[in-house]
């Protein structure tokens, strides 16, 4: 039995981890400074409030990103003939998934302002999805040809967002 184990990208999650201790660190000194600060006059203290807010929202929601990437991105794949085997390393849990059980296998890519990266997103019937990043596997380009060669279904057309097309299979 042929197998292949995707190579994880384990500096993304280590990143992560590190700009959230960061943003906590951030956060809880911008509460500080507000909770020591001596209050003068009201326009200085509301300029002063409004930017550290500002700031405690800023690195809140980016630490709300790296832990919604830890629990969600941290995939560790062994693709067979049989089944797709994965890991999420941050739940510590397993998914068994045999070619009954995967519905297709998309090409897609995802973007955020300017910037555009490659994913993976893998149906189920049970209409769960695993998207793969492009950023977390080191042999990312080679990621679509070991599911075909190793018989998964291959779509008709490449997909560009693949959220049109849950909302299809939803009616």
């Amino acid at each position: 039995m042929k197998e292949y184990i995707f190579k994880f990208n384990f500096i993304v999650p280590i990143l992560r981890m590190a700009f959230l201790v960061f943003s906590g660190g951030v956060v809880i000194l911008m509460v500080s400074l507000i909770i020591e600060k001596e209050w003068t006059s009201l326009a200085e203290d509301a300029a002063f409030i409004f930017y550290t807010l500002f700031m405690i929202w800023f690195f809140s929601l980016g630490a709300y990103q790296m832990v919604k990437g830890l629990l969600t991105e941290s995939l560790w794949i062994k693709i067979s003939e049989e089944q797709i085997m994965i890991r999420n390393l941050a739940l510590l849990r397993k998914y068994a998934l045999t070619k009954k059980d995967i519905s297709s296998i998309y090409p897609s890519s995802k973007s955020l302002g300017r910037i555009t990266w490659n994913t993976i997103i893998i149906f189920t019937k049970e209409g769960k999805s695993y998207e793969l990043l492009q950023f977390n596997y080191f042999d990312f380009k080679k990621l679509m040809d070991f599911f075909i060669s190793f018989g998964y279904k291959k779509p008709h057309s490449d997909v560009k967002d693949y959220y049109s097309l849950v909302c299809k299979n939803e009616q």
